[in-house]
Formats: C-alpha cells, structure tokens, sequence
C-alpha cells in the first residue's frame, strides 16, 4: 500500500511544547496541515 500525504509543517515529538506550538502555529499561519508524530507516548 503507497500512500502519499502532504503538510506543512512536520512536528516531532507530541510533549506539552509540540503541542502549545502547534497550537500557537493555527492561530498565526494560514496553513492547516499539520502532522505531530510521537512515537513513546499516546496522545
């Protein structure tokens, strides 16, 4: 299975400051493609 995806902005790690940037990041830029990817934890 190939599956292509695109975004604009790629964030490694889901902790409290991926997330509190993520969300400052929506709130400032007119992108909305986003992909937070965390491996350690659930999120």
């Amino acid at each position: 299975m190939k599956s292509n995806f695109t975004y604009d902005l790629l964030i490694i790690g889901g902790g409290i400051s991926a997330w509190v940037f993520a969300s400052n990041y929506l709130k400032t830029s007119n992108t909305k493609k986003i992909a937070l990817i965390e491996v350690g934890r659930k999120i």
